[in-house]
Protein backbone atom coordinates (compact mmCIF):
# COMPACT_ATOMS: atom_id res chain seq x y z
CA UNK A 1 0.00 0.00 0.00
CA UNK A 2 1.46 3.33 -1.08
CA UNK A 3 2.27 5.95 1.56
CA UNK A 4 -0.12 8.86 1.65
CA UNK A 5 0.86 12.43 2.25
CA UNK A 6 -0.59 13.71 5.54
CA UNK A 7 -1.25 17.38 6.15
CA UNK A 8 -1.68 18.78 9.64
CA UNK A 9 -3.88 21.84 10.13
CA UNK A 10 -5.23 23.69 13.14
CA UNK A 11 -8.74 22.85 14.26
CA UNK A 12 -11.19 25.42 12.97
CA UNK A 13 -13.53 26.78 15.59
CA UNK A 14 -16.35 29.07 14.49
CA UNK A 15 -18.05 31.78 16.51
CA UNK A 16 -21.03 29.60 17.30
CA UNK A 17 -18.87 26.92 18.97
CA UNK A 18 -16.98 29.57 20.95
CA UNK A 19 -20.27 31.16 22.02
CA UNK A 20 -21.71 27.83 23.18
CA UNK A 21 -18.61 27.17 25.27
CA UNK A 22 -18.69 30.69 26.73
CA UNK A 23 -22.35 30.33 27.65
CA UNK A 24 -21.51 27.11 29.48
CA UNK A 25 -19.11 29.14 31.62
CA UNK A 26 -21.24 32.29 32.05
CA UNK A 27 -24.75 30.84 31.92
CA UNK A 28 -27.09 33.78 31.64
CA UNK A 29 -25.81 35.29 34.87
CA UNK A 30 -24.54 38.87 34.96
CA UNK A 31 -22.79 38.18 38.26
CA UNK A 32 -20.45 35.71 36.55
CA UNK A 33 -19.34 38.42 34.13
CA UNK A 34 -18.91 41.01 36.87
CA UNK A 35 -16.86 38.66 39.01
CA UNK A 36 -14.67 37.77 36.02
CA UNK A 37 -13.94 41.38 35.12
CA UNK A 38 -13.41 42.49 38.75
CA UNK A 39 -10.95 39.68 39.46
CA UNK A 40 -9.11 40.45 36.19
CA UNK A 41 -8.67 44.04 37.35
CA UNK A 42 -7.42 42.81 40.72
CA UNK A 43 -4.94 40.49 39.00
CA UNK A 44 -3.61 43.44 37.02
CA UNK A 45 -3.04 45.45 40.20
CA UNK A 46 -1.30 42.42 41.74
CA UNK A 47 1.09 42.09 38.80
CA UNK A 48 1.73 45.84 38.85
CA UNK A 49 2.51 45.83 42.56
CA UNK A 50 1.07 49.32 42.82
CA UNK A 51 1.55 51.13 46.16
CA UNK A 52 -1.38 52.63 48.01
CA UNK A 53 -5.05 51.73 47.81
CA UNK A 54 -6.06 50.55 44.33
CA UNK A 55 -9.63 51.18 43.19
CA UNK A 56 -11.84 49.05 40.95
CA UNK A 57 -14.93 50.85 39.73
CA UNK A 58 -18.07 49.01 38.59
CA UNK A 59 -20.85 50.86 36.81
CA UNK A 60 -24.20 49.19 36.09
CA UNK A 61 -26.65 51.06 33.86
CA UNK A 62 -30.04 49.35 33.83
CA UNK A 63 -31.63 51.82 31.42
CA UNK A 64 -28.95 51.53 28.72
CA UNK A 65 -28.21 47.88 29.61
CA UNK A 66 -24.48 47.96 30.00
CA UNK A 67 -21.88 47.29 32.69
CA UNK A 68 -18.46 48.91 32.87
CA UNK A 69 -15.46 47.85 34.96
CA UNK A 70 -12.63 50.34 35.21
CA UNK A 71 -9.16 50.19 36.79
CA UNK A 72 -5.91 52.18 36.94
CA UNK A 73 -3.65 49.14 36.76
CA UNK A 74 -1.19 47.95 34.08
CA UNK A 75 -3.09 48.69 30.91
CA UNK A 76 -2.06 46.97 27.65
CA UNK A 77 -0.38 47.88 24.42
CA UNK A 78 -2.17 47.02 21.19
CA UNK A 79 0.08 43.96 20.76
CA UNK A 80 -0.67 42.73 24.28
CA UNK A 81 -4.36 43.37 23.74
CA UNK A 82 -4.43 41.24 20.60
CA UNK A 83 -2.28 38.51 22.15
CA UNK A 84 -4.39 38.20 25.31
CA UNK A 85 -7.87 38.70 23.89
CA UNK A 86 -7.65 37.99 20.17
CA UNK A 87 -7.28 34.23 20.49
CA UNK A 88 -8.54 31.32 22.57
CA UNK A 89 -6.57 29.14 24.93
CA UNK A 90 -3.27 31.00 25.29
CA UNK A 91 -1.63 31.09 28.71
CA UNK A 92 -2.05 34.73 29.62
CA UNK A 93 -3.06 34.93 33.25
CA UNK A 94 0.36 34.82 34.87
CA UNK A 95 -0.30 31.79 37.07
CA UNK A 96 2.19 29.71 35.06
CA UNK A 97 4.85 32.21 36.13
CA UNK A 98 3.91 31.60 39.77
CA UNK A 99 2.25 34.98 40.11
CA UNK A 100 -0.43 35.21 42.82
CA UNK A 101 -3.27 35.54 40.33
CA UNK A 102 -6.16 33.43 39.11
CA UNK A 103 -5.69 30.49 36.82
CA UNK A 104 -8.12 30.61 33.91
CA UNK A 105 -5.44 31.29 31.26
CA UNK A 106 -7.15 34.26 29.63
CA UNK A 107 -10.34 32.39 28.75
CA UNK A 108 -12.47 34.06 31.40
CA UNK A 109 -12.22 37.59 30.03
CA UNK A 110 -13.42 36.39 26.65
CA UNK A 111 -16.24 34.31 28.14
CA UNK A 112 -18.11 37.47 29.14
CA UNK A 113 -18.94 37.94 25.44
CA UNK A 114 -21.57 35.23 25.97
CA UNK A 115 -23.71 37.98 27.50
CA UNK A 116 -23.19 40.58 24.76
CA UNK A 117 -20.62 42.57 22.80
CA UNK A 118 -17.65 43.52 24.97
CA UNK A 119 -15.10 46.29 24.38
CA UNK A 120 -11.72 46.80 26.06
CA UNK A 121 -10.29 50.34 26.03
CA UNK A 122 -6.82 50.29 27.55
CA UNK A 123 -3.97 52.78 27.92
CA UNK A 124 -0.30 52.10 28.37
CA UNK A 125 2.87 53.95 27.38
CA UNK A 126 0.97 56.99 26.14
CA UNK A 127 -1.11 54.96 23.67
CA UNK A 128 -4.79 54.08 23.90
CA UNK A 129 -5.83 50.77 22.29
CA UNK A 130 -9.26 49.27 21.72
CA UNK A 131 -10.61 45.79 20.97
CA UNK A 132 -14.22 44.65 20.58
CA UNK A 133 -15.28 41.02 20.79
CA UNK A 134 -18.66 40.01 19.36
CA UNK A 135 -19.81 36.40 19.24
CA UNK A 136 -23.33 37.23 18.07
CA UNK A 137 -22.43 36.93 14.39
CA UNK A 138 -21.91 33.73 12.43
CA UNK A 139 -19.13 35.42 10.50
CA UNK A 140 -15.45 34.92 11.29
CA UNK A 141 -14.93 38.57 12.24
CA UNK A 142 -15.61 38.33 15.97
CA UNK A 143 -12.58 40.46 16.89
CA UNK A 144 -12.31 44.12 15.87
CA UNK A 145 -9.10 45.98 16.77
CA UNK A 146 -8.86 49.75 16.33
CA UNK A 147 -5.58 51.52 15.54
CA UNK A 148 -4.00 52.94 18.70
CA UNK A 149 -4.23 56.67 19.29
CA UNK A 150 -2.02 58.92 21.44
CA UNK A 151 -3.11 59.50 25.03
CA UNK A 152 -1.13 62.35 26.60
CA UNK A 153 -2.94 62.12 29.95
CA UNK A 154 -0.26 59.92 31.47
CA UNK A 155 -2.97 57.53 32.71
CA UNK A 156 -2.64 53.79 32.47
CA UNK A 157 -5.36 51.22 33.04
CA UNK A 158 -8.26 49.42 31.40
CA UNK A 159 -11.98 50.02 30.95
CA UNK A 160 -14.17 47.08 29.92
CA UNK A 161 -17.74 47.72 28.74
CA UNK A 162 -20.23 44.91 28.19
CA UNK A 163 -23.37 45.79 26.22
CA UNK A 164 -25.86 43.24 27.49
CA UNK A 165 -28.03 41.35 25.05
CA UNK A 166 -31.75 40.99 25.62
CA UNK A 167 -32.67 38.30 28.10
CA UNK A 168 -29.82 38.98 30.54
CA UNK A 169 -31.36 40.04 33.84
CA UNK A 170 -29.84 43.01 35.67
CA UNK A 171 -30.34 42.85 39.46
CA UNK A 172 -31.57 46.00 41.19
CA UNK A 173 -28.90 48.14 42.81
CA UNK A 174 -29.65 47.11 46.40
CA UNK A 175 -29.66 43.41 45.59
CA UNK A 176 -26.55 43.71 43.43
CA UNK A 177 -24.73 45.31 46.36
CA UNK A 178 -25.53 42.26 48.53
CA UNK A 179 -24.48 39.81 45.82
CA UNK A 180 -21.13 41.55 45.27
CA UNK A 181 -20.45 41.76 49.02
CA UNK A 182 -20.95 38.01 49.50
CA UNK A 183 -19.66 36.27 46.35
CA UNK A 184 -16.90 33.84 47.30
CA UNK A 185 -14.52 34.93 44.51
CA UNK A 186 -14.58 38.55 45.70
CA UNK A 187 -13.94 37.90 49.40
CA UNK A 188 -10.09 38.11 49.11
CA UNK A 189 -10.44 41.44 47.28
CA UNK A 190 -12.92 42.85 49.79
CA UNK A 191 -10.74 41.69 52.70
CA UNK A 192 -7.65 43.42 51.25
CA UNK A 193 -7.14 46.89 52.78
CA UNK A 194 -5.18 47.83 49.66
CA UNK A 195 -8.19 47.31 47.39
CA UNK A 196 -11.39 49.31 47.07
CA UNK A 197 -14.39 48.10 45.05
CA UNK A 198 -16.85 50.87 44.18
CA UNK A 199 -20.33 50.32 42.68
CA UNK A 200 -21.75 53.14 40.55
CA UNK A 201 -25.39 53.18 39.60
CA UNK A 202 -27.25 54.28 42.69
CA UNK A 203 -27.72 57.80 43.97
CA UNK A 204 -24.06 57.93 45.04
CA UNK A 205 -21.02 55.70 44.37
CA UNK A 206 -20.96 52.99 47.04
CA UNK A 207 -17.98 51.10 48.43
CA UNK A 208 -18.67 47.36 48.55
CA UNK A 209 -17.63 45.80 51.85
CA UNK A 210 -17.47 42.27 53.19
CA UNK A 211 -18.60 41.95 56.80
CA UNK A 212 -17.09 38.94 58.52
CA UNK A 213 -19.49 37.19 60.92
CA UNK A 214 -18.76 37.30 64.63
CA UNK A 215 -17.54 34.12 66.24
CA UNK A 216 -15.00 32.28 68.35
CA UNK A 217 -11.79 31.15 66.65
CA UNK A 218 -11.04 27.43 67.13
CA UNK A 219 -8.35 26.84 64.52
CA UNK A 220 -5.71 29.32 63.35
CA UNK A 221 -3.89 28.17 60.20
CA UNK A 222 -3.68 24.56 61.40
CA UNK A 223 -2.28 22.09 58.86
CA UNK A 224 -3.97 18.83 57.85
CA UNK A 225 -2.61 16.26 55.40
CA UNK A 226 -4.25 15.95 52.00
CA UNK A 227 -4.81 12.18 51.56
CA UNK A 228 -3.54 10.70 48.31
CA UNK A 229 -1.12 13.58 47.66
CA UNK A 230 2.15 12.81 49.40
CA UNK A 231 3.69 15.78 51.16
CA UNK A 232 0.68 18.03 50.46
CA UNK A 233 -1.43 19.68 53.13
CA UNK A 234 -4.15 22.26 53.68
CA UNK A 235 -4.20 25.11 56.20
CA UNK A 236 -7.48 25.65 58.06
CA UNK A 237 -8.73 28.67 59.99
CA UNK A 238 -12.05 27.98 61.71
CA UNK A 239 -14.57 30.16 63.56
CA UNK A 240 -17.85 29.29 65.25
CA UNK A 241 -20.84 31.63 65.26
CA UNK A 242 -23.34 31.49 68.15
CA UNK A 243 -26.18 31.11 65.62
CA UNK A 244 -26.78 29.72 62.15
CA UNK A 245 -25.40 32.07 59.49
CA UNK A 246 -27.51 30.75 56.62
CA UNK A 247 -30.86 29.04 56.73
CA UNK A 248 -31.96 26.81 53.85
CA UNK A 249 -33.59 29.11 51.31
CA UNK A 250 -34.46 29.07 47.64
CA UNK A 251 -33.51 32.69 46.87
CA UNK A 252 -30.34 33.80 45.16
CA UNK A 253 -28.46 34.46 48.40
CA UNK A 254 -29.17 30.86 49.43
CA UNK A 255 -26.88 29.56 46.69
CA UNK A 256 -23.47 28.26 47.73
CA UNK A 257 -21.64 31.11 45.94
CA UNK A 258 -23.05 33.54 48.52
CA UNK A 259 -22.94 31.56 51.77
CA UNK A 260 -21.83 33.31 54.93
CA UNK A 261 -21.04 29.98 56.59
CA UNK A 262 -18.58 27.27 55.47
CA UNK A 263 -14.89 27.56 54.59
CA UNK A 264 -13.58 29.69 51.76
CA UNK A 265 -11.36 27.43 49.64
CA UNK A 266 -8.47 29.47 48.23
CA UNK A 267 -5.06 29.01 46.69
CA UNK A 268 -2.91 32.10 46.86
CA UNK A 269 -4.95 35.11 45.80
CA UNK A 270 -7.64 33.06 44.07
CA UNK A 271 -10.79 31.85 45.84
CA UNK A 272 -12.47 28.84 44.25
CA UNK A 273 -15.58 28.09 46.32
CA UNK A 274 -17.30 27.98 49.66
CA UNK A 275 -16.80 24.34 50.60
CA UNK A 276 -20.12 22.52 49.92
CA UNK A 277 -19.91 20.66 53.24
CA UNK A 278 -19.11 17.05 52.40
CA UNK A 279 -20.85 14.78 54.90
CA UNK A 280 -22.19 17.73 56.91
CA UNK A 281 -25.01 18.69 54.54
CA UNK A 282 -27.68 16.48 56.16
CA UNK A 283 -29.32 16.80 59.59
CA UNK A 284 -28.37 16.88 62.34
CA UNK A 285 -24.78 17.84 61.32
CA UNK A 286 -26.01 20.53 58.92
CA UNK A 287 -27.45 22.59 61.79
CA UNK A 288 -23.96 22.76 63.33
CA UNK A 289 -22.14 23.24 60.01
CA UNK A 290 -24.20 26.37 59.30
CA UNK A 291 -22.58 27.97 62.35
CA UNK A 292 -19.01 27.38 61.16
CA UNK A 293 -17.02 29.70 58.91
CA UNK A 294 -13.43 30.42 58.03
CA UNK A 295 -10.94 29.61 55.29
CA UNK A 296 -8.78 26.82 53.93
CA UNK A 297 -5.64 27.56 51.94
CA UNK A 298 -4.75 24.85 49.43
CA UNK A 299 -1.48 25.63 47.57
CA UNK A 300 -1.87 22.45 45.50
CA UNK A 301 -4.83 23.87 43.54
CA UNK A 302 -2.75 26.37 41.60
CA UNK A 303 -0.05 23.79 40.92
CA UNK A 304 -2.65 21.34 39.58
CA UNK A 305 -4.05 24.10 37.37
CA UNK A 306 -0.60 24.67 35.88
CA UNK A 307 -0.17 20.94 35.26
CA UNK A 308 -3.60 20.61 33.65
CA UNK A 309 -2.72 23.43 31.25
CA UNK A 310 0.83 22.39 30.38
CA UNK A 311 0.26 18.63 30.39
CA UNK A 312 -2.43 17.36 28.07
CA UNK A 313 -4.96 15.35 30.05
CA UNK A 314 -3.88 16.74 33.43
CA UNK A 315 -6.26 16.48 36.37
CA UNK A 316 -9.28 18.80 36.08
CA UNK A 317 -9.59 20.88 39.22
CA UNK A 318 -11.95 23.81 38.61
CA UNK A 319 -15.40 23.44 37.06
CA UNK A 320 -15.89 25.08 33.69
CA UNK A 321 -18.55 27.44 35.05
CA UNK A 322 -16.13 28.37 37.86
CA UNK A 323 -18.79 28.01 40.55
CA UNK A 324 -16.45 25.73 42.47
CA UNK A 325 -14.07 22.84 42.23
CA UNK A 326 -14.75 20.01 39.79
CA UNK A 327 -16.57 17.31 41.71
CA UNK A 328 -17.74 13.78 41.05
CA UNK A 329 -16.49 10.22 41.21
CA UNK A 330 -13.73 10.93 38.67
CA UNK A 331 -12.27 13.93 40.50
CA UNK A 332 -9.66 12.66 42.92
CA UNK A 333 -8.62 16.05 44.26
CA UNK A 334 -12.05 17.25 45.46
CA UNK A 335 -12.62 13.88 47.19
CA UNK A 336 -9.27 14.22 48.98
CA UNK A 337 -10.11 17.78 50.06
CA UNK A 338 -13.47 16.59 51.45
CA UNK A 339 -11.68 13.93 53.49
CA UNK A 340 -9.13 16.42 54.86
CA UNK A 341 -11.82 18.92 55.87
CA UNK A 342 -13.90 16.15 57.43
CA UNK A 343 -10.90 15.37 59.65
CA UNK A 344 -10.51 19.05 60.53
CA UNK A 345 -14.16 19.70 61.37
CA UNK A 346 -15.29 16.39 62.87
CA UNK A 347 -14.11 17.10 66.47
CA UNK A 348 -15.84 20.49 66.42
CA UNK A 349 -19.11 19.16 64.99
CA UNK A 350 -19.15 16.52 67.74
CA UNK A 351 -18.29 19.11 70.41
CA UNK A 352 -21.16 21.33 69.23
CA UNK A 353 -23.55 18.38 69.33
CA UNK A 354 -22.62 17.55 72.91
CA UNK A 355 -22.86 21.20 73.96
CA UNK A 356 -26.32 21.47 72.40
CA UNK A 357 -27.54 18.43 74.33
CA UNK A 358 -26.10 19.80 77.58
CA UNK A 359 -27.56 23.25 76.96
CA UNK A 360 -31.00 21.81 76.37
CA UNK A 361 -30.77 19.95 79.65
CA UNK A 362 -29.57 23.06 81.54
CA UNK A 363 -32.36 25.17 80.11
CA UNK A 364 -35.10 22.94 81.47
CA UNK A 365 -37.29 25.29 83.48
CA UNK A 366 -39.28 24.57 86.62
CA UNK A 367 -42.39 24.35 84.49
CA UNK A 368 -40.73 21.88 82.15
CA UNK A 369 -39.55 19.77 85.06
CA UNK A 370 -43.07 19.74 86.45
CA UNK A 371 -44.34 18.58 83.08
CA UNK A 372 -41.78 15.79 83.02
CA UNK A 373 -42.78 14.66 86.50
CA UNK A 374 -46.43 14.53 85.50
CA UNK A 375 -45.82 12.64 82.26
CA UNK A 376 -46.02 9.08 83.66
CA UNK A 377 -49.11 9.71 85.76
CA UNK A 378 -50.91 11.50 82.92
CA UNK A 379 -50.24 8.66 80.50
CA UNK A 380 -51.45 6.14 83.08
CA UNK A 381 -54.56 8.22 83.67
CA UNK A 382 -55.19 8.42 79.94
CA UNK A 383 -54.89 4.66 79.45
CA UNK A 384 -57.15 4.01 82.44
CA UNK A 385 -59.67 6.57 81.24
CA UNK A 386 -59.87 4.93 77.81
CA UNK A 387 -60.31 1.51 79.39
CA UNK A 388 -63.01 2.71 81.80
CA UNK A 389 -64.84 4.49 78.99
CA UNK A 390 -65.12 1.23 77.06
CA UNK A 391 -66.41 -0.76 80.04
CA UNK A 392 -68.24 1.77 82.16
CA UNK A 393 -71.70 0.76 83.29
CA UNK A 394 -74.62 2.60 84.86
CA UNK A 395 -73.54 4.85 87.70
CA UNK A 396 -69.84 4.88 86.70
CA UNK A 397 -68.27 8.30 87.17
CA UNK A 398 -65.23 9.53 85.22
CA UNK A 399 -62.00 10.20 87.09
CA UNK A 400 -62.04 13.80 88.36
CA UNK A 401 -58.32 14.21 87.54
CA UNK A 402 -59.10 13.91 83.81
CA UNK A 403 -61.63 16.70 83.75
CA UNK A 404 -60.76 19.99 82.03
CA UNK A 405 -58.37 20.78 79.17
CA UNK A 406 -55.20 18.73 78.64
CA UNK A 407 -52.32 18.37 76.15
CA UNK A 408 -51.11 14.76 76.02
CA UNK A 409 -48.27 14.12 76.52
CA UNK A 410 -47.04 17.27 78.24
CA UNK A 411 -43.52 16.60 76.91
CA UNK A 412 -42.65 14.81 73.71
CA UNK A 413 -39.18 13.95 72.35
CA UNK A 414 -38.98 13.50 68.56
CA UNK A 415 -36.21 12.48 66.19
CA UNK A 416 -34.90 15.46 64.14
CA UNK A 417 -37.02 16.38 61.10
CA UNK A 418 -39.83 13.97 62.02
CA UNK A 419 -43.31 15.38 62.76
CA UNK A 420 -44.70 15.44 66.29
CA UNK A 421 -48.28 14.43 67.18
CA UNK A 422 -50.05 15.45 70.40
CA UNK A 423 -53.59 14.91 71.68
CA UNK A 424 -55.72 17.82 72.86
CA UNK A 425 -58.39 16.45 75.23
CA UNK A 426 -61.24 18.31 76.92
CA UNK A 427 -63.71 16.83 79.42
CA UNK A 428 -66.19 19.43 80.64
CA UNK A 429 -67.68 19.42 84.12
CA UNK A 430 -71.13 20.00 82.69
CA UNK A 431 -72.65 18.85 79.43
CA UNK A 432 -71.65 20.89 76.37
CA UNK A 433 -74.05 21.08 73.46
CA UNK A 434 -71.58 22.08 70.75
CA UNK A 435 -68.14 20.74 69.93
CA UNK A 436 -65.67 23.29 71.38
CA UNK A 437 -63.13 25.31 69.37
CA UNK A 438 -59.66 25.43 70.94
CA UNK A 439 -57.03 28.13 70.21
CA UNK A 440 -53.59 26.49 69.72
CA UNK A 441 -50.44 28.66 69.94
CA UNK A 442 -47.01 27.50 68.75
CA UNK A 443 -43.97 29.32 70.20
CA UNK A 444 -40.22 28.89 69.61
CA UNK A 445 -37.05 31.01 69.68
CA UNK A 446 -36.80 31.45 65.91
CA UNK A 447 -40.13 32.95 64.87
CA UNK A 448 -43.14 34.95 66.00
CA UNK A 449 -45.71 32.81 67.89
CA UNK A 450 -48.57 31.64 65.68
CA UNK A 451 -52.14 30.83 66.77
CA UNK A 452 -54.78 28.80 64.96
CA UNK A 453 -58.19 27.34 65.91
CA UNK A 454 -58.74 23.59 66.21
CA UNK A 455 -62.19 21.96 66.34
CA UNK A 456 -62.43 19.18 68.92
CA UNK A 457 -64.46 16.06 68.08
CA UNK A 458 -67.11 14.62 70.40
CA UNK A 459 -66.18 11.29 72.02
CA UNK A 460 -67.94 9.26 74.76
CA UNK A 461 -68.02 11.75 77.59
CA UNK A 462 -65.26 14.07 76.34
CA UNK A 463 -63.89 15.89 73.26
CA UNK A 464 -60.48 15.45 71.60
CA UNK A 465 -58.43 16.05 68.44
CA UNK A 466 -54.89 15.30 67.27
CA UNK A 467 -52.48 18.17 66.57
CA UNK A 468 -49.49 17.81 64.23
CA UNK A 469 -46.25 19.81 64.32
CA UNK A 470 -44.02 19.66 61.25
CA UNK A 471 -40.52 18.21 61.69
CA UNK A 472 -37.70 20.52 62.75
CA UNK A 473 -33.88 20.39 62.93
CA UNK A 474 -32.02 18.86 65.84
CA UNK A 475 -32.15 20.78 69.14
CA UNK A 476 -35.32 22.67 68.22
CA UNK A 477 -37.76 23.30 71.08
CA UNK A 478 -41.42 24.29 70.67
CA UNK A 479 -43.90 25.23 73.39
CA UNK A 480 -47.52 24.39 72.58
CA UNK A 481 -50.40 26.13 74.37
CA UNK A 482 -54.08 25.21 74.06
CA UNK A 483 -56.74 27.64 75.36
CA UNK A 484 -60.49 27.22 75.78
CA UNK A 485 -62.47 29.89 77.62
CA UNK A 486 -60.60 30.33 80.93
CA UNK A 487 -58.76 26.99 80.74
CA UNK A 488 -55.23 26.47 79.44
CA UNK A 489 -52.95 23.48 78.83
CA UNK A 490 -49.27 23.41 77.86
CA UNK A 491 -46.82 20.95 76.35
CA UNK A 492 -43.18 20.98 75.28
CA UNK A 493 -41.82 19.29 72.13
CA UNK A 494 -38.06 18.67 71.75
CA UNK A 495 -36.36 17.41 68.59
CA UNK A 496 -33.30 15.45 69.68
CA UNK A 497 -31.35 12.59 68.18
CA UNK A 498 -31.09 9.48 70.26
CA UNK A 499 -27.70 8.92 71.83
Amino acid sequence: MADRRVQRKPLRVNNRAILQDARLAMGNDLMNALVELITNADDSYTRLGSPGVSEIRVEVNRRQRYIRVDDDAEGMTVDQLEERLGGLGERTSGIVDNERVRGFFGRGAKDVAALGDVTWITTRGGQQSQLTLSLSSDEDDAVAIADPIPDPSGRHGTTVQLQLREGVRIPRHEHLTKLLSRHFALVPILNDPMRKLVLIGGEEPEAIEYTMPEGVKWLDKVRFDLPGYEGESIEVTLFESPEALDEPETGRLGQAQYWRHSLLVASGRAAYEFWPGGSYTSPPESSYFRRLFGSVDVPLINRLLIESDILSGGEEVVSRNRHGLARGTDHRFSAALDDALDEALRPHIERMRQEALATNADQTTTKTQRMLNQLASVLNDYVREETETEHEGPGTEADETLRGLRLIPPTRHVEPLLPAHLLIRYEPVDDVAREPLVEVTVSDDLSVPSTEPLQLIRRRGYFSASYRLEGRPADSVVELTAELADEQAEALVLWQERI
